[in-house]
This record gives C-alpha cells, structure tokens and sequence, in this order.
C-alpha cells in the first residue's frame, strides 16, 4: 500500500470526472466516486478552488526526513458509504469489548493505509482506509504541563485527518491545516470528583471526546480506529480493564485504580458505541506519527481552566 498514488481524474466533454484507468464514474478498484460533481453542475461552488490529496505524515519518521509528496494534482476523492446505521437496527447483545488494530505489516504507517476523502455525509474530510471505506481513524493524545506537580494542566487533543496539499485554480499550492480540536482537561472528573491533572488522565480524556464528538456509525462508518501513543491508554483497554473490573477495580497489590472515573466512563462509551454498530479498534503507533495531535494536545493545555467535565459534540461536520 506504500505505492499506492490517488487517482487523477478526467474530465470528460459534458463536464463529468471518470478516474483515469478505467473511465468510471464510480471505481471501487479506484476508491472514487465522482458523481457528487452533478450535484455542483452549473452552481457557483463549481468554480470554487479543488483540493487535492496529499500525505502530510511527514513528521512521522523524523524530524530530518521530507515528507512523500503524492498526487499533488488529484483531487480529493469522495466515497459514497452505503447507507447509514441506526441504533435499532445494529444492537447487539452482550457487552462490547475494543479490539487490537492489526496492521498489514509492523512497518505500516497510517498514511500508507488511509486517505483523506470525503465520506458522503460530511463536509469535511475524514481519514478513511484506501481498501475499505468503511473504516475512518482518528488520532488522538494528551499532554500535561508541569506533569506530577501540584500547579500541572492538562490538554488533550483528536485529529480527524493530518494537513494536505490544495491545489488552486492557478496552479498555486496552499498547505491546509489538518482537522484538530482540543481542550484542557477539566479540574472535575465524570463523577463529580476533582482530580490533580496527569498526563495519563489527558490521555484518557482525548480518547473520551473522540468517541463523544460524532456519531460516527450514523456517517455510515462501521469501524473507527484510534492511533495513540499511549501503552497506558491501549494496555489498559484492552488488557487490564477487565481485569481490574473482576477485582473491583482494584491492583494486584489491592491499591485503588487510578482514574477509575475516566475508565470506567471510557469503557461505557465503547460500549454505547458497539451496540450501536460500531467497532472500535485501538493502534498504538510512534510517538513520532502523532506529532499534530501531540502539538494540539499541548496547545490544550495552556487554555484557560475548565472545572466541570463535560462532551464534546460535533456538528455540521
């Protein structure tokens, strides 16, 4: 998949795109779907400028690297999801467990499997898997300042797809900066409770407002994929949750757990997600690969302090 280049489209006399190796319209071969230009045919949106796809990741393997360029005249693809799921329609029974994102190899990065694509119900882009458009991911971190002190503060942060290249009418290229939102982490837990901010805490919580700020299974999305950074966050969901659950959330050396408020509303949140449709998977990757969220993360950290803890939605996106 590290070969893989978005597809330069052609137009055609009558004003309609086709991918350029097969001349469809539609190409799932392609992951295209160019029948959204005739819902623009003849409107002014029509000669707004057109973006095109480009891998940003290029902090990913180092700071030294340049980052690899792709389809600098590609327009951005839109997928069409088939259909969208309801509550009803997708319970399931029993309780919902998170599962390991397996990677096709151990070298894998997230720009070599997603691209950044319009799904068919937003309007602004998402990370979606070249292979399956099914599957979105979202990156998410958490950050504290002055970590293990009494005057530390916390921020976390979620990304739903790195910067791109866009490509104006012109010719000229303009860096778009990629779809993040963060906040401080708040003084008051989920319970009422306050607790001294941590950077574990700030990881939890950007986990948290990831799976709280769309309703991701309603945009058509049967899978989301969370990349962090964070053994804390991925061990703990989906190693030693359940068993501190079976000790009543106690350690092996019989210490209360630490965070149970974020945890155990985290573990409610998968679960509320899974009987609704949708999986959730968890894929720790370098610290290195995370360099927006960590960057936003951190900028979360120095807003003004929130005491109450509270959701955070999405909308008309």
């Amino acid at each position: 998949m590290a070969n893989w280049r978005p597809d330069s489209p052609i137009e055609l006399s009558d004003g309609s795109l086709v991918c350029r190796r097969h001349r469809r319209v539609v190409c799932s071969q392609c992951c295209v779907d160019y029948s959204f230009m005739d819902e623009f045919s003849g409107t002014e949106e029509d000669e707004e400028d057109i973006v095109s796809l480009s891998d940003t990741q290029n902090r990913g393997r180092s700071q030294t690297d340049s980052h690899d360029e792709i389809g600098a005249n590609s327009v951005i693809p839109r997928v069409r999801l088939i259909g969208t799921f309801s509550f009803k329609d997708s319970m399931r029974e029993g309780q919902f467990f998170a599962k390991r994102f397996q990677p096709p190899t151990a070298e894998a990065r997230p720009q070599d499997l997603y691209m950044i694509a319009y799904a068919s119900s937003t309007t602004t882009p998402r990370y979606i898997r070249r292979t399956d458009i099914q599957e979105m991911l979202v990156f998410t971190d958490g950050s504290c300042l002055n970590n293990g002190r009494d005057n530390a503060k916390g921020g976390w942060a979620f990304s739903l797809h790195p910067a791109y290249d866009m490509c104006r009418r012109d010719g000229s290229m303009e860096r778009v900066k990629p779809l993040v939102f963060s906040g401080t982490l708040e003084d008051v837990g989920p319970t009422g409770i306050a607790y001294r901010h941590t950077s574990n805490r700030a990881e939890l919580r950007a986990v948290i407002s990831a799976l709280s700020f769309r309703a991701w299974f309603g945009e058509g999305f049967q899978r989301l994929v969370i990349a962090t950074d964070s053994e804390y966050v991925v061990r703990g969901v989906l190693e030693w949750s359940p068993v501190w659950k079976r000790r009543n959330w106690c350690t092996a050396k019989g210490t209360p757990v630490e965070n149970r408020d974020l945890w155990e509303h985290l573990l409610q949140k998968l679960d509320s997600r899974g009987k609704q449709g949708l999986d959730v998977l968890f894929w720790r990757i370098p610290r290195a690969l995370n360099y927006e969220a960590d960057e936003a993360a951190k900028d979360g950290a120095t807003l003004p302090a929130v005491r109450d803890f509270g959701d955070v939605f999405g909308v008309g996106l």
